[in-house]
């Protein structure tokens, strides 16, 4: 069944998008060559689409220092999880609004779990380039609909490690601190690391 492109949020593309063109740069600072195989397939499905992120980004017009700031945020949020890894190689990975990351590919250690959640029109795009597995499960969902936390595994001593990447700046204040204390009532002692904007950014 053919996703729902219109649905997505154009936002969704960027950092793909800027992946794939610093991958083919010189020295990049972050190297993903599926990112750029990801995004020749997605340029073909939005050709199709009427999104306007396809006329402005198929040809690479994206700004060499939002390109920059976009892959130095998704190095960072790689180095934590694979520090969360090493100190508990037992330890889950949820990644809250994943959007089309494919960060689970670069960072898995081959034992880690790891859970994605995203809302229904995202999982079914996502789902056209990346399989569930036993280790890597996807969950559509709103982050706000708290019902998904059921989905977790509930297993004494199990650490987790909640990612909010460019996911707060898309929700009210109320809503991040709503979630904020829930993860904190559910999952005692997980860590939870979050991209934060100031007002004027958002």
């Amino acid at each position: 069944m053919r996703p729902d492109i219109e649905a997505v949020s154009e936002t969704l593309y960027l950092p793909r998008y800027a992946l794939a063109l610093e991958s083919r740069a010189d020295r990049p600072i972050v190297l993903d060559e599926e990112a750029v195989r990801l995004t020749e397939n997605l340029n073909e499905t939005l050709a199709s689409s009427e999104k306007g992120i396809h006329r402005k980004l198929v040809r690479g017009r994206l700004p060499r220092t939002l390109i920059t700031r976009l892959t130095l945020r998704i190095r960072h949020f790689d180095q934590v999880v694979r520090g969360f890894l090493e100190r508990d190689p037992d330890g889950i990975v949820v990644s809250l609004g994943c959007g089309l990351s494919r960060r689970r590919r670069r960072v898995d250690d081959g034992e880690m779990r790891w859970f994605e959640l995203e809302l229904p029109a995202v999982i079914g795009l996502r789902r056209r380039y990346f399989e569930d597995t036993n280790r890597f499960r996807s969950i559509a969902s709103s982050v706000l609909a708290f019902e998904w936390m059921d989905q977790l595994p509930d297993e004494p001593g199990e650490r987790f490690l909640f990612l909010a990447e460019w996911l707060f700046m898309y929700l009210e204040e109320s809503d991040v601190r709503r979630l904020v204390v829930k993860l904190r009532e559910q999952f005692d002692g997980a860590d939870l690391v979050a991209e934060v904007a100031n007002r004027r950014v958002v």
